[in-house]
């Protein structure tokens, strides 16, 4: 006895398993072409074929080898699940058949079928569950990167908002000593001088305009001392 699986993608059956006589049969029939065989025509028609007289019927291209082995009789049958063909089991016989023995074998091809189809399920389950296994770790992977990325993102953020904002820091303390240092001094230079104008001034009209001039250096020390205190305040 000898059962090929149909592979769709070539067009050809492939041996999957073989028992008896059929084991010394050369690696020639370990793929079958559909039309290569008489007994590809199983499998094309989907019609069980069967004979008393396999030396007649010439289903083997080797006629010598069905007589060299006391061989009488053949039955093939399609393995078909749902209207798909799933592959052909081929039994020889040196007896010859019975029509209880045909029905018996129509039957054990159907089981066989079943049993194939459902080990094909399994595989095709199990592939399925390694490639989604495969995807999920994929997916978990990207995840993990990408959420390591987005912390880096924010670290990096953080660090670029602390950094503006020492930036801001440095130049409003620089505006402040400048202020400070330079404009504020020059004011208070001035109200210095301004006062000794004064002392040394005798005109009324003069010294009126000293006094306007006093009182807007005063303003405007005033409103510096509020600009230091805002850009740089203490601590």
């Amino acid at each position: 006895a000898a059962i090929w699986i149909f592979q769709e993608e070539d067009n050809m059956l492939e041996l999957m398993a073989s028992s008896g006589l059929y084991e010394d049969l050369d690696n020639s029939y370990a793929r079958i072409a559909l039309d290569r065989l008489k007994i590809g025509r199983i499998v094309i028609e989907r019609q069980p074929q069967w004979t008393n007289e396999i030396a007649v019927n010439a289903l083997l291209p080797d006629c010598e080898w069905p007589r060299r082995k006391g061989i009488c009789a053949f039955a093939g049958y399609p393995l078909v699940m749902e209207h798909r063909i799933i592959g052909l089991m081929v039994v020889f016989f040196g007896d010859a058949l019975s029509e209880m023995m045909i029905k018996a074998l129509s039957s054990a091809a159907d089981h066989i079928a079943l049993g194939i189809e459902r080990v094909h399920a399994s595989v095709a389950l199990r592939e399925s569950e390694a490639r989604f296994r495969s995807l999920a770790e994929q997916l978990e992977q990207r995840v993990t990167q990408r959420t390591s990325d987005l912390l880096q993102s924010q670290r990096s953020l953080r660090a670029l908002a602390t950094e503006l904002n020492l930036a801001e820091q440095r130049e409003r303390t620089r505006l402040a000593v400048e202020l400070h240092d330079h404009l504020q001094q020059v004011l208070v230079l001035g109200k210095i001088k301004l006062g000794q104008s004064k002392r040394i001034a005798q005109a009324s009209a003069t010294a009126g305009v000293m006094l306007q001039v006093d009182d807007l250096l005063t303003e405007a020390l005033t409103y510096t001392r509020t600009l230091v205190a805002e850009l740089s305040p203490p601590v």
